[in-house]
C-alpha cells in the first residue's frame, strides 16, 4: 500500500483552505473535481473548513488507492484555477485573500513540479512515513499560528500608545477569528478603539463589540449595545469583548432586562486564548451555554 509524504498532503490542504472561503463554494468544487458524493456529504460540515479539509484529506490518505486519484484530481482542479480568483475579489479583504490563495496554489505547483506525486508517494513508503508523521506537521503548523498571535498579543501589552494599541488590536482578532474560520465580516474599525463586526459561530452570527482601554466598561456602552443586538434577528447574540474588563453595574446590565442578549468576555478570558492554553471556540461555546442555562453573561471560564 503506497503512503503519501505528508508534505504533499499539507500542501494540498493548504490550498483548498485558501482557495475557498466558504464552506459551499468548497463543497461545490469537491464534486465537481469529482469526490464521490457519500464522501462529501460525510465531511463535518456543521465544523470550521480546517477540520473538513483535515478529515478529507485524512480519509484520502487512509485508503490510497481510491485516494490517489481523488487527490490528482484535487490538484488538477487547483492548479488550473483562475489566478484573479474572482470569487475571493470580491469578498471583504479580497486582495488579502487572493494573494494568499495565489501563494498557497504556487507552493503546490512548484512542490509537484519538482517531484511527481506518485515519486513522492513511493519514496515515503520506503522512509515509512506514518500518518502520525502527517498529523504531527499539521499540528506544528497551526501551533506556528498560534505562536504569531501569541507574540502580536504580547506586544500590544508592552504599548502605550493607547490609539495605535487599538487600531493593532482590531488586526488581531480579526487573525484570531480567521484561526479559528469563524468567518469575520463588518468594519472592525470605527473611530478610537471601539471595534464592531461580526463572527460566524456553529451556525449562528455573534455580533461582536469589543476595546482595549484604560477603563472598563460601563454600564451605558453596555445598554448601547444590547440595543444594537436587540434591533437584528431574535436569535441574534452578542459578543462583548473588553481587554479592562467591566463595572459591576455593566455586568448586571448586560444580564438585565429579560432575554440575554449579550455575552460578556474580558482580557483574563482573552489572555489565555493568545497564549495558546485555551482554545477561543471553546471559551465562547461556553459560556453561551452557561447563558443559556444560567441566564447570566458573564461566566469565568476556568481550564
Amino acid at each position: 500500500m503506497k503512503a503519501y509524504d505528508p508534505s504533499v498532503l499539507i500542501a494540498l490542504d493548504d490550498a483548498l483552505k485558501a482557495a475557498y472561503w466558504y464552506k459551499a463554494d468548497l463543497k461545490s468544487m469537491l464534486i465537481r473535481a469529482g469526490v464521490p458524493e457519500e464522501m462529501v456529504l460525510a465531511l463535518p460540515w456543521d465544523g470550521h473548513k480546517w477540520e473538513i479539509v483535515k478529515t478529507l484529506v485524512d480519509r484520502l490518505a487512509k485508503d490510497p488507492l481510491t485516494g490517489t486519484p481523488i487527490v490528482d484530481r484535487l490538484v488538477n482542479c487547483l492548479v488550473e484555477m483562475d489566478s484573479n480568483f474572482p470569487h475571493l475579489a470580491r469578498l471583504e479583504d479580497g486582495p488579502k485573500k487572493v494573494r494568499e490563495a495565489r501563494d498557497a496554489i504556487t507552493f503546490l505547483k512548484d512542490f509537484l513540479a519538482r517531484e511527481s506525486l506518485v515519486e513522492r508517494a513511493e519514496r515515503a513508503r520506503r522512509e515509512r512515513r506514518t500518518e502520525a508523521d502527517r498529523v504531527g506537521q499539521q499540528t506544528r503548523h497551526r501551533q506556528h499560528a498560534v505562536r504569531s498571535v501569541s507574540k502580536t498579543f504580547a506586544d500590544l501589552c508592552l504599548m502605550s500608545d493607547v490609539r495605535k494599541r487599538g487600531l493593532e488590536f482590531e488586526k488581531l482578532l480579526r487573525e484570531l477569528f480567521k484561526l479559528y474560520d469563524l468567518d469575520p465580516r463588518g468594519s472592525f474599525a470605527s473611530p478610537g478603539e471601539q471595534i464592531d463586526g461580526s463572527i460566524t459561530f456553529d451556525g449562528r452570527v455573534l455580533l461582536v463589540e469589543a476595546r482595549w482601554r484604560e477603563k472598563q466598561v460601563d454600564p451605558r456602552e453596555v445598554r448601547d449595545f444590547r440595543t444594537k443586538v436587540h434591533d437584528k434577528l431574535d436569535s441574534t447574540i452578542g459578543l462583548m469583548i473588553s481587554m479592562s474588563g467591566y463595572t459591576e453595574a455593566a455586568v448586571q446590565t448586560a444580564g438585565g432586562g429579560g432575554r440575554i442578549l449579550v455575552v460578556l468576555m474580558d482580557g483574563q478570558d482573552l489572555a489565555p486564548v493568545f497564549q495558546g492554553l485555551q482554545d477561543f471556540t471553546e471559551v465562547v461555546r461556553r459560556k453561551l451555554r452557561h447563558a443559556a442555562e444560567k441566564g447570566e453573561s458573564m461566566y469565568r471560564v476556568i481550564g
